[in-house]
């Protein structure tokens, strides 16, 4: 086995498991959220919010496509790992 290989099966594979749902399109989702709230609610509320005092009509805007990103990045990981 290649480091590569095993290197993947200790950071992706191995968690798989544990995330919530059934099935790639239910694990897909739960990553989802988790990459929609940590990686751009984060940013969202820290810097345009924050110190840019952006509206919150487009702050909302941007989370709700930020959201369609986050599905489509969680679908795709969740059927690569299947």
């Amino acid at each position: 086995m290649s480091p590569a290989a095993s290197s993947r099966r200790v950071v992706v594979a191995t968690p798989a498991p544990l995330l919530p749902g059934k099935g790639w399109v239910g694990k897909g989702l739960s990553l989802a959220v988790g990459i929609w709230v940590f990686q751009y609610g984060y940013f969202e509320f820290f810097t345009p919010f924050n110190q840019y005092r952006e509206p919150l009509p487009l702050i909302a805007y941007e989370l709700g496509l930020q959201g369609i990103m986050a599905a489509v990045e969680g679908l795709a990981i969740a059927r690569v790992l299947r």
